[in-house]
């Protein structure tokens, strides 16, 4: 068998834009869909559900639980849909949660009471779960360690067209001539375009390189041998008890849930924007609002540090099973982020909200010590394994060529950097 070394370049390079041309696009409109659902109950403030669903006198606890049931559900869910992802076929198994995932988006619009609706959020919740750590893995297994972070970043780019959709939802509020509630349009937009999605995955999102319709029988074979040296670890439909260990005691896996887990998160950023904005109105000697801006600017690219973390998983973990678990638990402490981001600003700390100000400070400083510390284990780890790589060479009397052997017979055992 040929091996990656032995196919030509301008190979590589088409096979690459096959991918991008495929896998990426559809990935893109997955990340975009997947994040509508977050910012939709925001947007029914904008087309009037106050006045039809909800009792006023409670409307900011139920818009709270709202918030809290989708993340209960993905924290629920977010480690049984990982592994019966590893057991079913990636790409089938995704569509048909998205597929899903749009029906019970769109059955938002029917009930008229807040019970029902806290548990669809729940359900809808559930289906989410799976898509970004299901789309990582993908990308893990059609692209090279060097090529992955350019790819996660394009279709994280793509979230950016979610925040347009309030244009959509202010214009849809003076809209009657549909015959539904504002929000409820809203909703069936929505889910039909999740739906939608979700047969395009069906029908040509592949599971891995070797079923990628897209790519002759050739093509399938160089594309699997093209990412062997990385040796990131292949499709595996075991669960390999050993990595679950490895994954639970790796210091670099609680350095990432950590990290995660204090990041300022979805409601962070939005909580920080909006009370910087009350406090500029409110306060007699009020900022200038281009500063204010300013600020709100450099407050939206918190979003890009998820991108970066999946970007550091699906590069840096070898072993199929260890990297659906880190996935898995990064996931779930961003569900937990989230929950208690949402308590961070209270009512009572108005108009200035200094403890909840002070508070993201102080997270993002750990944050950011955080990082550095990952840095520093993963050199010293390098350095290690370098070490021991030429200890081996020594007592072996082992030659650069054998050390590549040893790495080409250990390709596709998926195996983690430990084992």
């Amino acid at each position: 068998m040929k091996t990656a070394d032995d196919t030509p370049s301008v190979q590589h390079g088409s096979l690459d834009e096959k991918a991008d041309e495929s896998t990426m696009q559809i990935s893109a409109l997955d990340i975009e869909d997947k994040d509508e659902a977050l910012k939709l109950v925001g947007l029914e403030r904008t087309a009037g559900i106050d006045e039809e669903r909800f009792l006023k006198v409670r409307r900011k606890l139920h818009y709270n639980l709202a918030a809290l049931a989708f993340y209960l559900g993905f924290l629920i869910w977010v480690f049984p849909t990982m592994y019966i992802s590893q057991k079913l076929r990636l790409g089938k198994y995704l569509g048909t949660n998205i597929v899903l995932w749009g029906i019970i988006m769109m059955l938002h619009a029917v009930p008229n009471s807040f019970g029902p609706f806290f548990v669809l959020r729940i359900l809808l919740g559930m289906l989410e779960s799976c898509v970004s750590p299901a789309l990582v893995l993908i990308i893990s297994m059609f692209y090279k360690k060097n090529e992955q972070a350019r790819r996660i970043s394009w279709f994280y780019f793509t979230t950016g067209i979610g925040n347009m959709f309030g244009f959509v939802a202010y214009g849809i509020s003076f809209d009657m001539r549909t015959g539904f509630a504002p929000y409820k349009v809203l909703y069936l937009l929505c889910g039909a375009m999740a739906i939608t999605v979700g047969i395009a995955v069906l029908i040509w999102m592949p599971d891995s390189p070797l079923h990628a319709r897209f790519l002759s029988q050739e093509e399938r074979i160089v594309a699997v041998e093209r990412v062997r040296d990385d040796q990131g670890g292949t499709e595996n439909k075991r669960l390999k008890k050993e990595q679950l260990k490895e994954t639970l005691l790796d210091v670099r896996t609680w350095l990432i849930v950590l990290s995660t887990l204090i990041r300022p998160g979805e409601q962070g950023p939005s909580s920080l924007r909006s009370v910087s904005a009350q406090s500029a109105l409110k306060s007699p000697h009020s900022i200038p609002m281009r500063h204010l801006l300013a600020a709100n600017y450099i407050v939206l690219t918190f979003g890009s540090c998820f991108g970066v973390i999946y970007a550091y998983n699906a590069s840096n973990t070898s072993g199929h099973t260890k990297k659906v678990t880190l996935n898995a638990m990064t996931l779930a402490a961003f569900c937990v982020g989230n929950i208690i981001g949402s308590e961070i600003f209270q009512a009572k700390d108005a108009p200035h909200y200094i403890p909840g100000k002070v508070t993201i400070l102080v997270l993002l400083s750990v944050q950011f010590f955080l990082c550095f510390l990952l840095r520093w284990v993963n050199l010293h780890m390098n350095a290690k394994k370098k070490q021991f790589i030429e200890e081996m060479k020594e007592r072996h009397s082992w030659s650069d060529g054998d050390i590549a052997k040893e790495r080409e017979r250990h390709a596709f055992l998926d195996l983690t950097d430990k084992q």
